[in-house]
């Protein structure tokens, strides 16, 4: 068995992860050694995390403006748990904090919980750069995040100030992310979302400049062109470069730490559509699943707003425990790959191996790995074909970036 030990460095954390996804992948059966060793390095890889990596609580401000634009909820439908019109009004301007019955009924009415309305509560005027996350500022000085920007010393207050301010199609307050995205899982360090969020839309900008394009038109049918893309070795790149002629920028970076994301769209105010993908994951399957997802935001979710906002991890929860948005965009991205009606038929579905896999992306003209990946979605079973995913990798492609931390 795999020896597993202590996480005391980064280094240990690589390796523990690394190890992890190799043990997730044999499928050991419950009550097994290999089974108890995914749970050991599970806590274990926790336990660092929440120690160098904390998640960070939402204030109770956003706690409750997001609870009420998740219930669709207005200022009038808080009486109940707060008070009268006014009080509310003082609550949800920052003027007011919270009393302990407050607490009390918020809770117990709309489920917010206590340990998030008890944090004292920043006025909405404060400079949030002055509290900003230390390790995410020393993150992104790491990752070359504020290269560019001031020549001299400067605090970092300064620096993000800049960062952000140089970040052209959406406002990337913190508050803003928290109120205005859809997120896949709402475990991501918000300060960590922001600067990640910000140099995508850097690095796209950098893509783009100022040529004008139209607001991309996305539909099944460009979907499964993009698809097809897979059975290249550069299909990636290929994708990249027919998204950009089409009026979308994919931009591929690393997540930050406390994110855990594989992908997001993000839709600036100018209407300009922007994907990123981690590869938090290098695979194939991983790639190009992630893709067609994030263009089914394009496709389906485009609100009338400035801006859109699509946070995903999407190979980390049940695919039957996400949101009706997730879940139709989970769906327009497989039938991409495999429509539903060729899927059904599919020798591939009714005896999966690699030879009715390889007969089935030769039909759909689609990477053998696409398929066997959308094999294991559909079953359940990630050990499933492990062979033939883990041939097939995508960061080479992408030399220079920072692929040391998932």
């Amino acid at each position: 068995m795999n020896r597993i030990k202590a996480i005391r460095t980064e280094a240990d954390y690589k390796e523990a992860l690394s190890l992890l996804e190799q043990l997730i992948d044999a499928e050991y059966a419950p009550g097994t050694d290999g089974a108890e060793q995914v749970e050991i390095l599970s806590t274990l890889i926790e336990s660092y995390e929440d120690k160098y990596f904390p998640e960070e609580l939402p204030s109770p401000l956003e706690a409750i403006q997001f609870k009420m634009e998740q219930m669709d909820l207005t200022a009038k439908d808080l009486i109940p748990y707060i008070g009268g019109k006014s009080r509310v009004s003082e609550v949800l301007s920052g003027k007011r904090g919270l009393s302990l019955e407050m607490i009390r009924e918020l809770e117990a009415g709309l489920g917010i919980p206590a340990n998030i309305l008890v944090q004292k509560q920043v006025s909405p005027d404060a400079d949030e750069y002055d509290v900003w996350d230390k390790k995410v500022f020393n993150e992104m000085k790491k990752r070359g995040y504020f290269e560019g920007l001031m020549n001299t010393p400067a605090k970092s207050s300064d620096l993000l100030r800049e960062f952000f301010q140089s970040v052209k199609g959406a406002d990337l307050r913190t508050q803003t992310l928290l109120r205005q995205s859809s997120y896949r899982t709402l475990r991501a360090n918000r300060y960590a979302l922001a600067a990640w969020t910000g140099f995508v839309l850097k690095e796209a900008d950098a893509i783009f400049g100022d040529i004008y394009r139209s607001e991309p038109r996305v539909d099944i049918d460009f979907m499964q062109k993009i698809a097809k893309l897979s059975i290249h070795d550069d299909g990636p790149k290929r994708a990249q470069k027919i998204l950009f002629e089409h009026g979308i920028i994919l931009v591929i970076e690393p997540s930050l730490p406390g994110t855990r994301l594989d992908g997001a769209t993000i839709i600036r105010k100018d209407r300009m559509a922007v994907i990123a993908i981690t590869l938090r994951y290098d695979r194939l399957d991983n790639f190009w699943f992630t893709l067609l997802h994030e263009l089914a935001h394009i496709a389906k979710h485009r609100s009338e707003d400035e801006y859109d906002l699509f946070f995903d991890e999407l190979f980390a929860d049940s695919k039957f425990n996400i949101s009706e948005i997730e879940a139709e965009a989970d769906k327009m991205a497989a039938s991409a790959l495999v429509s539903d009606n060729v899927w059904e038929l599919s020798p591939a579905k009714l005896v999966p191996s690699p030879i009715t896999a390889n007969l089935l992306a030769k039909q759909q003209g689609i990477h053998i790995a696409v398929v066997v990946g959308k094999i294991r979605y559909e079953t359940g079973k990630w050990s499933a074909f492990s062979k033939i995913v883990e041939q097939h990798k995508v960061r080479y492609l992408y030399p220079g970036k920072a692929w040391s931390i998932k």
